[in-house]
């Protein structure tokens, strides 16, 4: 496995050149005046980044990276996660950085590899480290969320970076057939019914249960409408796994601001009934590192 340089939780940062007030002394409030929303490069690589305004630049804050799915073109994947997600306003309510980082081209694709020895995982362990040093993360709460492609590559990170990686919520996305997991990581996994890989999404949920230690029973934690999630219950040091469906979704995003442009291309229903975005987050802040 692949050494990751992070010093989580002792970074120092920029914060006065960002616009923080304060004098800057080690304990003394640093609060960012104006948030941060810009695009970054780090290692060659690209990645949109947001910090919302308001947070304590002397304290240590959650990161929830955010990965986009095989997109073709050349148009920004990531811009489209961005708008996909909504989460710059969540991020901005509920005080955490979220980054969404540019898959390579594959082919004519833009994606990610999710294999435990992906080139793509170097990338992401530069973007923390270069993030740390300037935002100091909260080292128990950093988070990894997908749809897609960027969910598979979600669970590769848990793999290849459960020592790191707190808790992941895949949306429409797969486990990858080769994800030797170090740690049982908690998870959120979101799917349609009408998705044409749903099977493969409830196979995947159930073998990430299994491996976390979990029972064979669920219990029903979330229904609203056309929406239910089922956790699998006592499951080893806490590594809590749910499904949730979208009876009749499709491979969509929950809640996203981008339904219509999602049907207009094909990928079906996307519910109104359940936001993954925010429902998500409420899941990583009862699952940090332990």
């Amino acid at each position: 496995m692949l050494a990751l340089p992070l010093a989580l939780g002792c970074g120092t940062s920029s914060g006065d050149a960002n616009g923080a007030g304060g004098s800057g002394g080690a304990t003394s409030p640093r609060i960012l005046a104006a948030p941060i929303d810009e695009g970054r490069t780090v290692g060659g690589r690209d990645y949109l980044l947001y910090v919302p305004s308001g947070i304590d630049l002397n304290e240590p804050t959650p990161l929830v990276m955010s990965f986009h799915g095989s997109t073709p073109g050349e148009l920004s994947a990531s811009t489209l996660q961005q708008g996909l997600t909504a989460a710059n306003d969540h991020a901005q309510e509920h005080g955490y950085i979220v980054v969404y980082p540019q898959g390579r081209m594959l082919g004519d694709r833009q994606g990610w590899e999710t294999d435990p020895e992906s080139p793509d995982i170097a990338f992401i362990d530069e973007m923390l480290a270069e993030l740390d040093e300037e935002f100091g993360l909260d080292e128990r709460r950093i988070f990894s969320a997908g749809i897609s492609n960027g969910a598979a590559f979600s669970y590769t990170l848990a793999c290849s970076r459960g020592d790191v990686i707190a808790a992941i919520g895949p949306v429409a996305g797969s486990l990858p057939m080769d994800c030797p997991l170090i740690r049982g990581v908690p998870a959120i996994v979101y799917y349609g019914t009408e998705d044409q890989s749903f099977a493969n999404g409830q196979t995947s949920a159930l073998a990430w249960s299994q491996r976390n230690g979990c029972s064979d029973e669920t219990e029903e934690t979330f229904q609203n409408g056309d929406s239910t999630c089922d956790a699998w219950t006592a499951c080893q040091d806490g590594s809590d796994v749910e499904f949730c469906t979208v009876d009749g979704g499709g491979h969509t995003w929950p809640g996203s601001p981008f339904a219509d442009i999602f049907e207009m291309f094909g990928e079906g229903k996307t519910t109104m009934d359940l936001e993954a975005t925010d429902h998500m987050w409420r899941f990583f802040e009862q699952h940090p590192m332990p």
